[in-house]
């Protein structure tokens, strides 16, 4: 661990005094990832054999985490848990409300899931037609050409019935001018 050198004549190793009795953790992580499915083996040697340094409650753990590995809780949050829960104070409190709160995975998945229930949902494309629809509905009919012709005739006529000397005198005219004997210019 500290130089490849493991014989119990280099004195090479590593000790937890003054802390014995308490609970200890070495990280050790790989130079190059290791393949895929391969065989991991690791050695232990414990050169010191005096029968009271022996380790107690030995665990290995293996992950594929990336970055650094937190084993454990955070010294601020084990210092307030070490604090009973009627004497915390609402600062404490909140930071091991926060914290639990961004470890917990379940309420991560179900935040993110409210959060996606709360977006305003895409519109409907067959509403948005019967919106369009609706709205040229509504819009006013164009009349017909020769429904409009008629009836600007129509009105027309009875303004003329209303003044029928002007009318006549209309009448003749249109009928001197297209007269062949009336043109001049033959």
């Amino acid at each position: 661990a500290i130089d490849g050198n493991a014989t119990a004549e280099s004195g090479n190793g590593w000790g937890i005094a003054p802390g014995t009795g308490e609970a200890q953790t070495a990280v050790f992580t790989c130079k190059d990832a290791p393949a895929t499915g391969g065989l991991l083996t690791v050695r232990l040697h414990q050169n010191y054999v005096d029968g009271q340094h022996a380790m107690a409650r030995f665990r290995l753990g293996i992950t594929g985490q990336a970055g650094p590995l937190v084993l454990g809780l955070p010294a601020d949050v084990g210092a307030i848990l070490a604090v009973a829960a009627p004497q915390r104070t609402p600062d404490q409190q909140t930071v091991l409300t926060n914290y639990f709160k961004s470890h917990d995975a379940e309420r991560t998945r179900v935040t993110a899931d409210l959060a996606a229930a709360r977006q305003p949902l895409a519109e409907d494309p067959q509403l948005t037609a019967r919106k369009a629809a609706v709205a040229t509905a509504g819009l006013p009919v164009p009349l017909d050409p020769t429904l409009e012709r008629l009836r600007k005739d129509a009105d027309l006529s009875a303004v003329q019935l209303k003044n029928q000397r002007l009318t006549a005198t209309q009448d003749l005219t249109w009928a001197l001018i297209n007269t062949p004997a009336f043109l001049f210019n033959h």
